[in-house]
């Protein structure tokens, strides 16, 4: 992360431009929001390619892209991998010159591992996860998977996850995180190495919680493609016990580097306004995020990033078209994607099922319906914040 040289360049673009605008008015749009205003960089708003899709209700200024698009205006695009894509081919297409665009992901990582170009498979190592955020719908997890076996197994084993391995194609990518911290599982450094010995990208969304210095050095290590640190917060909302070594496996994470010199860890966010000793030791490094969303509508809380999308055709910003990006569950079940805590589109189970079962079958048939414009599936996506109105 270089902050500095995204300010440079917002200044530039303030020089080339009339109006400047954030484009996407998700948790990225909105964590830059923040940042810049922090910083006295002041922007006319947001833009997005289509504001009935968003449903806002918004104190800032949100237009469409096409209202715009024609005029002496610079857009700063905060958006994930995948979208980011999309919007550069869309504003090429309108003759829009390179001088009018900012790309923040480049200075911040946020053009993060969601919103992937190719399929990926995400890691739920353990249910019954002990940080236990605010803003994480753990009970609702909690009642639909242990719902009718009580036995259920919590802690995915290794052999579970060499089947995962296996089961899933090899151009997936794989990612620890999921609905859990995965280091809750005594297992989850050998399945990290066993994926990067079988040449997969690995991605790591952590809370540092169930690691000792041995384990962080074993991680250091290994290839991690992306590397997100999910920080202890000062309203207490993520229970993350703030040791003495939990402050030394921060400051060491944070200052490590990889073999070709970039920093290890990519991205920091909280639940809230980050604990005082974590932001300067994330000082001049890494800004950490703190916006979050209701999870797909499984979170009723107020200050949430919220979406509800009651009828047309739809896409997933994350995923698109090929639904492929999916959550597997310790025993193995699979389900559609990281904000179905209530398991509502149960796809299949890696030890019953084929893969192109799961891709094909009934449940990902109506899911597929749905985001046709069925409305009579009830469908999930409809309350995402990855959602897209076509």
């Amino acid at each position: 992360m270089n902050i500095q040289n995204l300010f440079d360049d917002i200044k530039q673009l303030k020089h080339n431009t009339a109006r400047q605008y954030i484009y996407g008015y998700g948790s990225y749009g909105q964590n830059l929001f923040k940042i810049l205003r922090d910083n006295g960089i002041e922007v006319d708003g947001f833009v997005v390619t289509n504001v009935l899709g968003h449903c806002l209700k918004s104190e800032h200024n949100v237009i469409n892209i096409d209202d715009v698009i024609n005029l002496n205006c610079g857009f700063i695009l905060a958006l994930n991998e995948r979208n980011t894509s999309d919007v550069l081919n869309y504003l090429n297409s309108k003759k829009v010159e390179d001088k009018r665009i900012v790309l923040a992901g480049k200075h911040l990582e946020t053009g993060n591992k969601r919103g992937m170009r190719f399929g990926s498979i995400e890691i739920t190592t353990n249910i019954g996860c002990s940080i236990n955020c605010r803003y994480c719908p753990q009970k609702t997890l909690l009642k639909s998977y242990f719902s009718g076996n009580k036995e259920r197994e919590s802690n995915m084993s290794v052999n579970t996850f060499e089947r995962c391995l296996d089961f899933f194609p090899e151009s997936h990518d794989i990612s620890f995180g999921g609905m859990s911290e995965p280091f809750l599982n005594v297992n989850t450094i050998r399945m990290i190495e066993l994926a990067c010995k079988r040449g997969r990208k690995v991605s790591l969304y952590t809370t540092l919680v169930g690691l000792n210095e041995g384990d962080v050095d074993k991680l250091l290590s290994l290839p991690l493609e992306f590397v997100v640190i999910h920080c202890a917060d000062k309203r207490g909302y993520a229970k993350i016990p703030q040791t003495k070594d939990y402050y030394k496996l921060f400051e060491k994470i944070i200052n490590a580097k990889k073999s070709n010199g970039q920093r290890f860890v990519n991205m920091c966010n909280a639940q809230a306004e980050a604990d005082d000793r974590l932001i300067s030791l994330c000082q001049g490094k890494y800004e950490i995020f703190t916006t979050m969303t209701d999870r797909a509508g499984n979170i009723k809380e107020e200050g949430l990033i919220k979406k509800k999308i009651d009828n047309g055709q739809i896409r997933c910003g994350n995923m698109g078209e090929k639904m492929d990006s999916n959550i597997i569950l310790p025993d193995g079940t699979v389900l559609l994607c990281c904000m179905d805590y209530g398991m509502k589109h149960v796809l299949g189970n890696i030890f019953k099922n084929s893969y192109e079962e799961l891709m094909c079958g009934d449940e990902m048939i109506k899911v597929k319906k749905g985001l046709q414009g069925d409305s009579k599936v009830d469908l999930l996506c409809r309350k995402c914040s990855y959602a897209v109105l076509i």
